[in-house]
């Protein structure tokens, strides 16, 4: 997902694609087993010029024939900002809901029921569902929600300290701050100090 798609965006999504494609064999495996890889870009609009069109999709090809090399790289751009130039047919514009109402799904069961029928989204609520129990980034979001609790805790603390000095500018006695802004004996009194 992406604000703005520019030229460094499209590498990068280049990279990370080829990355995935690359360590999806297993040790041992032959290279004909390479599972494919598709990779959606969603974006609310794009600076680069060659993505004029709400969807561009690519695929290895011979630059002189046109003729696919391999179809087990693929990836899809979506422009958000183009969505309502779209002229899809039925079955098109369907695939397109799904996708979106997989994005906002709730559980990997939400995912599979809607991707149903469609062998594009059921790869693609697998590889959610692996994203979603994925150790490292199971461990990421834990981090991610302490480091918010440590800044709101920091953010209280600050705020309490802010309340504090006012009231010692007003003259309040100490006991009556510590009630008001939880803060401690010694906290108050290094502020009446500063």
């Amino acid at each position: 997902m992406y604000t703005s798609f520019d030229n460094e965006d499209f590498e990068k999504s280049l990279t990370y694609l080829t990355r995935i494609y690359a360590t999806r064999l297993e040790i041992g495996d032959g290279y004909q087993k390479q599972p494919k890889v598709t990779q959606y870009n969603f974006c609310k609009s794009s600076h680069v010029s060659d993505i004029p069109e709400f969807e561009t999709d690519f695929l290895f090809m011979d630059k002189r024939t046109y003729h696919i090399i391999t179809d087990k790289l693929e990836g899809y751009i979506f422009r958000l900002d183009k969505i309502e130039n779209v002229a899809y047919d039925d079955n098109r514009k369907e695939e397109l809901l799904k996708l979106m109402k997989m994005i906002y799904a709730k559980s990997n069961e939400e995912r599979f029921e809607i991707a149903e029928g469609s062998e594009i989204l059921m790869d693609l609520a697998q590889v959610m569902k692996k994203f979603v129990n994925d150790e490292t980034i199971l461990e990421y979001k834990s981090l991610t929600k302490k480091v918010e609790n440590i800044a709101r805790k920091d953010e209280k603390i600050a705020r309490s300290k802010e309340i504090a000095k006012n009231l010692l500018n007003d003259h309040l006695n100490i006991e009556k701050i510590m009630q008001y802004t939880g803060l401690s004996r010694q906290e108050i009194l290094k502020l009446q100090g500063s």
